[in-house]
């Protein structure tokens, strides 16, 4: 029976243990390189706020009223601070934003080695950066209090200045401003105040908080109320950080974990970390995010599984003596794909296999074009069917060798002209092999008479013998009578 064959094939158990095993080894190697790119995006908010402040520094300079002298010192630190930066965002954008995945552990160790390096630049420019950051804090301290005075004339709120300001020149600020008793408390609830805006761990809602209790530090009358802000809104986010990040290693891992089993089912866009209110949320994600790898994980194994079975076909087809002509994948599902081995001069084996294991095999013929099979075509292409009825339990048998197992066979039809049907081979990026020349050469001619007229020779040796045998065996009859 040699109609179109449908089977389910798997990997034997051995072989299925071992692909499982070596894939969680890949996807391990392909993490690090996620975990590398998620810390280049993160370090992309940090500068990004880092150059809002000193942007605001700079047009607060600009309109304030200082001597030429003063914003030219103030204005050169500045500037040297956001050259600093650039040459840290120059070095972040070395880090590629996207990677693909790499099949092999060798191969995504020189991947990740390959961008690590590149993580390993933009984190020493971003230490030369924060490195420097008390010289330039210092620089700004002898001019603070001048800057804070002529910002208010020009209707800046002071608090915006200290929002805007590092903590060092803040308390100096402070220290003119009030009442010493109240200064050196303000300046340290800006100063943690501050601490928290720059925490890259902190959420937008917790930055956005800081940002409202420094406006209350700065018009506060009286310690109860700068105690207030303390308790209630400072060391409260101080003890949802402490809650949180202990976490946030196990979460960044979970997270490039996800992103690099997502790419190897096909999926290039890379989740970056979010920011998180409370424990409670950061635990919900990282429960989510496991349940959403165990998934990938099945996914990505029957995905490696059919990459196996497909490699098992190609060999075994080959060994058989069916060369690969040609492949694409099935419509628009990228999940089929499609092969066409080589059966005879004009017909072929097309193999269709699916994501979940299933493989069909038909007879085909072979054409440059959409074609539909004739009358003609359709009987020669059932006698192709019929010829194939004994290949296909070798392939069976083939493929067992190989480690793979047919686990059901759902359908094995007769051989029928209703199932005769052309590819057209330039969908598999080739063309139809060539139909064997009718036309002989002179040379050949003369080949073929020669050998003609040696197959009526060697029959007129016959006929003379056989009539030499027949008179010899009359006379030895006449002769006994």
């Amino acid at each position: 029976m040699s109609g179109p064959k449908l089977s389910a094939f798997e990997l034997e158990e051995r072989r299925k243990k071992e692909l499982e095993r070596k894939q969680r080894e890949i996807a391990a190697e392909n993490a690090k390189s996620m975990h590398c790119i998620q810390e280049a995006q993160r370090l992309l908010k940090t500068l990004d706020r880092e150059r809002g402040c000193l942007l605001q520094q700079q047009r607060m300079l600009e309109s304030s009223m200082l001597s030429n002298g003063e914003k030219q010192s103030i204005r050169t630190a500045i500037e040297r601070r956001l050259n600093m930066l650039n040459d840290v965002e120059r070095a972040r954008k070395l880090v590629p934003t996207t990677v693909g995945y790499s099949e092999t552990p060798e191969a995504a160790r020189a991947q990740y080695s390959t961008i690590s390096e590149k993580l390993g630049k933009c984190r020493s420019a971003n230490e030369r950066y924060t490195g420097t950051r008390g010289n330039y804090e210092a620089a700004l301290a002898p001019l603070a209090q001048k800057l804070c005075d002529s910002v208010r004339v020009n209707g800046f709120p002071l608090e915006q200045a200290l929002s805007e300001l590092p903590p060092r020149v803040v308390t100096q600020v402070l220290e003119r401003e009030e009442q010493a008793d109240l200064s050196e408390e303000k300046a340290e609830l800006i100063a943690k105040a501050q601490k928290i805006i720059d925490n890259a761990n902190a959420s937008e809602t917790f930055r956005e908080e800081a940002r409202n209790a420094i406006v209350r530090i700065d018009c506060a009358a009286d310690k109860r109320e700068l105690h207030s802000v303390r308790s209630l809104i400072l060391d409260e986010i101080e003890r949802k950080l402490e809650k949180i990040e202990p976490l946030l290693e196990g979460y960044h891992e979970l997270l490039s974990r996800k992103n690099a089993l997502a790419a190897a089912c096909g999926n290039g866009e890379i989740e970056l970390p979010g920011s998180f209110d409370s424990k409670e949320a950061l635990q919900n994600t990282m429960q989510q995010l496991r349940a959403e790898i165990e998934a990938e994980e099945q996914k990505a194994l029957r995905k490696a599984e059919q990459r196996e079975i497909a490699m098992a076909i190609d060999l075994a087809m080959k060994e058989l003596g069916y060369p690969l002509l040609g492949a694409k994948n099935g419509g628009s599902d990228s999940h089929v794909k499609m092969k066409i081995f080589q059966f005879d001069e004009q017909t072929g084996l097309e193999v269709r296999q699916d994501v979940i294991g299933q493989i069909r095999i038909r007879v085909v013929g072979m054409a440059n074009e959409e074609k539909k099979p004739t009358e003609k075509d359709a009987d020669l292409l059932l006698t192709e069917q019929q010829k194939f009825c004994g290949e296909y339990d070798k392939i069976v048998k083939k493929l067992q060798e190989k480690g793979v197992r047919r686990s059901k066979e759902i359908c094995r039809m007769e051989p029928d002209t209703r199932h005769a049907a052309y590819v057209n081979m330039v969908d598999y990026g080739t063309t139809a092999p060539a139909k064997p020349s009718t036309t002989a050469t002179p040379a050949q001619l003369h080949v073929e008479a020669k050998k003609e007229t040696q197959k009526q020779q060697r029959r007129s040796t016959k006929k003379v013998n056989k009539q030499e045998k027949y008179q010899k065996v009359s006379k030895q009859e006449r002769s006994a009578q």
